[in-house]
């Protein structure tokens, strides 16, 4: 399954990543470097190859790289299952980084917990 990301996400992802792969479920990782212009073609043809597709962002979803991605999809009528993995658009509390990170779902044993979750046939 794919997951789209960047910057220290592609990071994580990649670490989610080695994780699942040491259970059996293969997750391959896109970096993504901009949502302007996004490479459309790329994310469709990737999005083709998995039955859920992830979007892992550090920063607000709204307006974030993984908006665009399901804007994409919509828009080529691509229906793969979607989950977008970021902070929330509302004012978040204060604390140490990683400690945020795990409760926002960035860190990576969220993320790993949220494509588990993703991949399980319903």
């Amino acid at each position: 399954m794919p997951v789209v990301s960047t910057g220290i996400m592609a990071i994580r992802a990649r670490d989610a990543a080695e994780r699942l792969a040491a259970d059996g479920i293969g997750v391959a990782v896109l970096h993504v470097p901009t949502s302007k212009p996004l490479d459309r073609d790329t994310i469709l043809t990737t999005a083709a190859k998995g039955r859920l597709l992830v979007a892992v962002e550090n920063h607000t979803m709204i307006g974030g790289r993984g908006e665009a991605v399901a804007a994409t999809l919509i828009q080529a009528g691509v229906k793969p299952r979607f989950r977008r993995i970021g902070l929330p658009g509302e004012f978040l509390e204060a604390g140490a980084l990683p400690t945020l990170h795990d409760i926002h779902g960035l860190s990576v044993d969220r993320v790993v917990a949220t494509i588990r979750g993703g991949s399980k046939p319903q």
